[in-house]
């Protein structure tokens, strides 16, 4: 029970057979290509997303430009001379008492 040495386990494989070899050789390249699928369907998925968002990122950006086009007001105007009592209503510069 007072044994001086430290206990180790110690895992004793035995030989592998062919057939697991192969098994196990199927295995991790079925694991492959099921992850290049899964790669595949991610780069085509992000490429749409990155699309979609680049072409609404355009649209809005196309609808901005056109809406500031519009922004500039167009349309006739006369210059209307004012009314003698108008003016004689409002002060003038020298009339205000100012410098």
């Amino acid at each position: 029970m007072n044994d001086p040495r430290p206990r180790v386990l110690v895992y004793m494989s035995r030989q592998s057979t062919w057939l697991e070899r192969v098994l196990f050789a199927l295995g991790g390249v079925a694991v492959l290509v099921i992850g290049f699928f899964f790669l595949t369907v991610a780069l085509v998925v992000g490429a749409f997303l990155a699309a979609a968002i680049l072409a609404r990122w355009w649209w809005i950006a196309r609808k901005l430009k056109r809406q500031r086009k519009q922004e500039i007001l167009e349309g006739e105007y006369e210059i209307v001379e004012r009314s003698e009592l108008e003016q004689s209503r409002s002060p003038t510069r020298s009339d205000s008492g100012g410098p």
